[in-house]
């Protein structure tokens, strides 16, 4: 029974990374601008987007944005940036 239902878990996760790469694959067709208005870059999509099928890639996106927002903020509290940006 235990079994089943991370089967059941695992395939739902997996349809909704599927979803969702269907999603970020239509902000491919966003020009630079457009994506920078919220937040993201050309490569942060391409990035998401070679992820392995069975990863969200939206929580990729997210996690890059984030981080895009920390270094915008104080570019020193990011690994490896030495306060470039």
């Amino acid at each position: 029974m235990l079994a089943a239902i991370r089967v059941i878990d695992r395939s739902a996760a997996i349809a909704t990374a599927i979803r969702h790469r269907l999603e970020v694959r239509q902000l491919y067709a966003w020009n630079d601008r457009m994506l920078k208005d919220i937040g993201l870059t050309r490569s942060d999509v391409v990035g998401a987007l070679s992820e392995p099928l069975s990863r969200d890639p939206s929580a990729v996106l997210a996690a890059r944005f984030g981080r895009h927002r920390v270094r915008a903020r104080c570019p020193q509290a990011v690994p490896g940036t030495r306060g470039r940006q």
